[in-house]
């Protein structure tokens, strides 16, 4: 195979892992993939980790996540870390995937992606590889040569040049792979290789699969793709933030809070966050059977500041974040980033004490909520309300233009809550059976995100408990691949489901996840 040059400068932030967290993981060995699917060859050195910082950094509508445990999907949770042979899947919803260089990958509704490699060497360099069984997918790499970046599909291999901009649809019976930038080395089963540059690859699922090329043509998601890298972009230049150089997760930590000076120090707090609002009275404990548990922050800047650095309470400001320490990956107790005064500090004891993880793996996602979560939403006669005490959540990317601003008139106004008059503006698109569907809208003026394809249902089945059957069938019809900017989106339900346009079963191929 041909290998399109792969260069990845390590970033400090990994070197500071713990030598402790690397050794804990040493010997797990990932489920096997299915065997149909693409063999998985690691590009890094022999002393490999398995201990990588990524991370679900938008669940925007119906998403859903298989990690391996027990046979059932579960509800994807906003910042849940992604670990080797997990499995995401997109119903009515979008979701963003954030690599630690800074590298995203996008999924589209009714998309279905397997992470079957997350490597990295002593040395910091990673090997990524991304099955993609069906859907459509976007991937935005950083200018990291010395990783690599590997996308799987049928029996396709495409290797990515750093820095490369791709989208991939796929179908059962066709795909087609567009290089938005860069290059992509693609490796056939028969051996041949290509390189794509500019260019939409097409493949005709046939015996033997047939290849062609064209131009590139506009896809509905597009402008949904490139307004997330433009934020990434423009909010990731930001100031430092201890992480010795790395810009992971600070692009959402610029746009929803900021350091203020304080009597206590510079700390870094939230837009929307009063005196009493409490870091940790709402999330989740998330079971990693090598780890243990590990808790999953539900707010949208809530990676950074619950794995690195700390929690300090000062008196008439409340929680701020500090930057200090070391990376924590998954171990990341809450008890470790809790900086508490001693009892006689100026009289008081701040509100939360130090939290310990639970001691066993059942159940595997435990909700935390001693306070009730007062997220914003839009009301249909105030607009979009923006409560005091919401620290940002539930508040869309970049839709209201600088939050400080925003968080200022509600200072100023007093009250508990501040309402934005907008209206949704979405992206529209359609599905092979005719339906549209909105796409999240990210603008600088007032608008905020439509609500997800409400009334249609998604290409995975409905199984016992709300669950989902990870077992799709794949429908035959409406399939299409990228030659003139339409595409087909088609998938039959999953066990016991209801089915998408194609007409789906009533048990998946290869069997279903209850």
């Amino acid at each position: 195979m041909k290998i399109v040059g792969v260069k990845a400068a390590a970033l400090t932030l990994l070197l500071l892992f713990e030598a402790s967290l690397l050794a804990q993981q040493e010997g797990a060995a990932p489920p096997p993939g299915d065997e149909d699917q693409p063999t998985t060859t690691s590009t890094v050195s022999a002393a490999t980790s398995h201990v990588r910082i990524v991370r679900l950094s938008e669940v925007t509508g119906e998403v859903n996540v298989y990690r391996g445990i027990g046979e059932s999907y579960e509800t994807a949770l906003l910042n849940l870390p992604i670990t080797e042979s997990l499995e995401l899947r997109t119903g009515e919803g979008f979701a963003e995937v954030e690599f630690e260089d800074g590298s995203t990958l996008r999924l589209a509704p009714f998309t279905i992606v397997e992470f079957t490699q997350l490597a990295r060497d002593s040395a910091g360099a990673t090997a990524t590889t991304v099955n993609v069984v069906t859907g459509t997918t976007y991937v935005s790499l950083a200018n990291t040569p010395e990783s690599h970046f590997t996308l799987t599909f049928a029996h396709q291999r495409a290797t990515l040049s750093p820095s490369s901009h791709v989208r991939l649809f796929m179908s059962d019976h066709a795909a087609s792979l567009a290089v938005l930038h860069g290059e992509a080395a693609i490796e056939t089963p028969t051996g041949e290789t290509a390189e794509a540059k500019n260019k939409t690859v097409n493949f005709e699922f046939l015996t033997p699969t047939a290849i062609s090329q064209n131009k590139n043509v506009q896809d509905p998601y597009d402008t949904w793709d490139s307004e997330a890298i433009d934020y990434h972009k423009h909010y990731a230049k930001a100031a430092a933030y201890g992480t010795g150089g790395g810009t992971f997760g600070v692009s959402d930590m610029n746009y929803y809070g900021r350091f203020v000076t304080t009597p206590c120090g510079d700390i870094w707090r939230p837009y929307f966050a009063g005196a009493v609002w409490d870091p940790f009275a709402n999330g989740s404990w998330v079971w990693y059977p090598q780890w243990g548990y590990t808790w999953v922050s539900p707010y949208p800047w809530g990676w950074t500041p619950y794995h690195y650095g700390g929690w300090d309470y000062c008196p008439n400001y409340g929680w701020g974040w500090r930057p200090y320490g070391a990376w924590r990956s998954i171990p990341n107790p809450p008890s470790r980033l809790v900086k508490l005064p001693p009892p006689a500090h100026h009289g008081f004891r701040p509100p939360h004490p130090p939290m310990l993880p639970p001691k066993h793996g059942t159940p595997t996602v435990i909700a935390v909520n001693p306070t009730p979560a007062n997220p914003s939403r839009m009301n249909p006669r105030a607009g979009f309300v923006i409560p005091r005490d919401s620290a940002g959540l539930g508040v869309p990317r970049e839709t209201f233009g600088k939050l400080d601003r925003v968080s200022g008139r509600l200072d100023r106004q007093g009250g508990d809550s501040i309402a934005l008059n907008s209206h949704p503006i979405a992206v529209q698109g359609s599905k092979s059976d005719g339906n549209s569907y909105a796409a999240p809208y990210r603008g600088t003026g007032t608008a905020v995100r439509a609500p997800i394809m409400a009334g249609h249902a998604s290409s995975s089945g409905e199984g016992p408990h709300g669950s989902y059957s990870r077992g799709v069938s794949q429908g035959s019809s409406g399939a299409s691949y990228h030659t003139s900017g339409a595409s087909g989106y088609s998938g039959g339900g999953g066990g016991g489901g209801h089915s998408s346009s194609s007409g789906g079963s009533s048990g998946g191929s290869g069997g279903g996840r209850k």
